[in-house]
């Protein structure tokens, strides 16, 4: 009888313990994934769920350690302390109510966290796949070279057109470009589209003519530390170059490793990249480096000494650069601004911009104009720093752009989005394809038949992250 007893406690206590464990490790769940992911969806954890099976991620020790103690042995310690607190203070139908309120808890945590009415609304939608409607495929278009120019695409980190606004700086900070005399254009509203707001979102959007959609619960710059290759499946701006006989090179100040460039680079046919490590490598003092990297001035620098290399050698070719000193809070003053600039940050713009508009004129000087097209971008709006409070209100904030030629263009309209520089960059380098689409970008130059900018821009704020397979496919698919 005592035995009997004894044995219906101890079941009584283990499925406390169990209803206890499961709660919280529910709750456990819901906080770590805001704690390192944020505000994540269904759709995205069965993509990441896909991912693994298809070996497109690569295995993270530390992220399965955290997982482990976050969500399985925090919630067992507390669970087992729990069970005698719970026992001197309770009654047993009290305990496993608290066991099932710790379930119920957890699950509406969960439900929250994971956007579950969101999905529910999804799979009410019709089945109506907006990117597979709009995509064009370059890996199924023939492309052939036209009087072909050199390129030198240069983006300028958080740069966007309320720099030059007079009211709110006193002066126009990119007067530097307007100052230049090239021939030039520029489109008056380049619009941030969704999936190209943050720097390797808008470089992929604007070479590859898709946004960078939220895929999985790595998001943002940590989506590229995790992946084994970065859409793969993919035929962007440096991909088709290459097949046409250019030679492809990135330079950054930062580490390509940061947001997993590096893994983009490597599998969209860039033959050189510059970072951080690499600078260091070939013998720039880490003391000449801030805390991102190399700054600005000693990056031109480097990229006038290449392109030096490149003009001799008369081989077309692709030179891609990405400035590094007005990112972050403060932004960073380099040292051949710092005497003639000073240190504030909208000091630190007018630098950036200035040293950008540097390069072009040596290219110009050098008399290089006629082989070689350079396109200044605004990889994204600009986000929080010392003069936002300044730019934020601003009623329509559009980001910086500039196409440098000596070539007669005609642009078709003044309203772009990241996308559409995929096949303008083309266009303008002298590639010759049927159509003026690729990607989900129009070409911006000469002709084309497009739907009105608003009823676009309003279907890309809607759709662009609603599940795709064909979208999907880019991720995991590989082409040789």
């Amino acid at each position: 009888m005592f035995a009997n007893k004894s044995s219906q406690g101890l079941k009584h206590h283990g499925l406390r313990f169990l209803l206890y464990f499961f709660g919280l490790s529910l709750i456990a769940l819901s906080y770590w994934t805001q704690r390192y992911f944020g505000q994540v969806t269904i759709s995205q954890l069965l993509s990441s769920i896909n991912f693994d099976m298809q070996g497109a991620l690569t295995a993270d020790y530390m992220f399965m350690k955290r997982l482990i103690e976050w969500c399985l042995w925090w919630p067992f310690v507390v669970a087992l302390l729990l069970l005698p607190l719970t026992a001197f203070c309770l009654n047993g139908r009290m305990q496993y109510w608290l066991g099932i309120g710790l379930i119920v808890y957890g699950f509406i945590l969960l439900g929250k966290q994971y956007s579950v009415l969101l999905f529910i609304n999804e799979l009410r939608q019709p089945d109506k796949d907006y990117f597979a409607e709009h995509y064009v495929d370059p890996a199924n278009v023939s492309f052939k070279l036209n009087h072909p120019k050199n390129l030198v695409l240069i983006y300028l980190e958080g740069m966007e057109q309320t720099y030059s606004d007079k009211l709110l700086f006193g002066r126009d900070l990119l007067s530097s470009f307007n100052q230049l005399n090239v021939s030039h254009l520029s489109y008056q509203s380049f619009e941030q589209m969704p999936g190209a707001s943050w720097t390797i979102a808008g470089i992929i959007a604007s070479q590859c003519g898709v946004p960078l959609r939220l895929m999985t619960i790595f998001n943002g710059n940590r989506l590229g530390n995790y992946l084994n290759h970065y859409l793969p499946g993919a035929v962007c701006l440096s991909d088709i170059l290459a097949k046409l006989g250019y030679q492809n090179i990135f330079m950054k100040g930062a580490s390509l490793q940061f947001s997993g460039m590096n893994t983009f680079l490597n599998d969209h046919a860039y033959v050189e990249a510059y970072g951080r490590e690499e600078w260091l490598a070939r013998g720039i003092a880490e003391s000449s480096m801030n805390a991102w990297g190399l700054p600005d001035d000693l990056l031109f620098a480097q990229a006038k000494s290449r392109l030096d290399e490149l003009m001799k050698t008369g081989k077309l070719f692709n030179l891609t650069l990405l400035t590094v000193d007005t990112h972050g809070y403060d932004g960073f003053i380099n040292k051949t601004c710092s005497a003639s600039k000073g240190h504030s940050f909208d000091q630190i713009v007018e630098c950036s911009a200035g040293e950008a508009a540097d390069l072009v004129n040596y290219i110009r000087a050098k008399g290089w104009l006629d082989k070689v097209n350079v396109v200044v971008l605004g990889d994204h709006l600009a986000m929080g720093n010392a003069v936002y409070e300044k730019i934020q209100p601003s009623k329509h904030r559009l980001i910086f752009n500039m196409i440098l030629t000596k070539n007669k263009l005609t642009k078709n309209r003044d309203e772009v989005f990241h996308v559409d520089f995929l096949p303008t960059l083309l266009k303008l380098s002298g590639v010759q394809f049927k159509g003026d689409r690729l990607g989900l970008g129009y070409s911006a130059l000469g002709r084309t038949h497009l739907p009105l900018e608003s009823d676009r821009f309003t279907a890309l704020c809607s759709q662009v992250n609603v599940n795709s397979p064909v979208y999907n496919a880019l991720w995991l698919g590989k082409r040789d």
